[in-house]
């Protein structure tokens, strides 16, 4: 395959620099489209089964520093256990 073919496909220039960042609308699309029916599927079912976004939102913005902190500290220390082939 000659240099030219190579470097005309799509996924050569997006790796070469071409476009650095370009959104996939069909996922920011599908993204929205669940938050926004996560959002009517909590008015219909009970807080505790579907919580609303407001609520989600107040319980992630009154999580404490410090647990945070030593959560994502744990996260970092402590590796997946690797398996091997017996």
């Amino acid at each position: 395959m000659s240099d030219e073919a190579i470097f005309a496909r799509p996924s050569e220039k997006y790796a070469r620099g071409v476009r650095a960042f370009r959104p996939d609308w069909f996922s920011l699309g599908a993204i929205l489209g669940f938050v926004i029916l996560w959002q009517i599927a909590s008015y219909f079912a009970p807080p505790f089964v579907i919580p609303g976004w407001e609520r989600i939102l107040k319980a992630f913005f009154e999580l404490r520093f410090d647990y945070v902190a030593v959560t994502l500290a744990q996260m970092v220390a402590v590796p997946a256990p690797v398996r091997t082939r017996v």
